[in-house]
């Protein structure tokens, strides 16, 4: 598995997301047999990686929103309120989606 690894490092982003695609279509056509990637996902009730990317980058954003002390606070902007801002419209957003290329 370390070799594997040590050759993914030298493959770009969306070089690394094709081949997970590739290797998750295998798994499920061995596991479900010979139907479409699509059919074998829902029904095996598994989220697509792009789906399963999104939630894992909300849930990172929400733990370090939430956590004062957490490892990567340092890394958000500082808040500020401008009188002009439409503050209490933008204290209910909750979630912010990544951008994700891979599908």
């Amino acid at each position: 598995m370390r070799a594997l690894y040590i050759a993914l490092q030298s493959y770009t982003t969306d070089q690394t997301q094709s081949l997970e695609k590739v290797h998750q279509r295998r798994a499920l056509q061995t596991t479900v047999g010979d139907i479409s990637y699509d059919s074998a996902r829902r029904t095996l009730e598994y989220l697509s990686l792009n789906d399963r990317r999104r939630e894992q980058c909300g849930s990172l954003f929400k733990q370090i929103v939430g956590d004062e002390s957490h490892v990567l606070r340092y890394l958000l902007p500082t808040k500020t309120v401008s009188p002009h801002s439409q503050a209490s419209i933008c204290q209910n957003i909750s979630v912010i989606l990544c951008a994700d290329k891979s599908f």
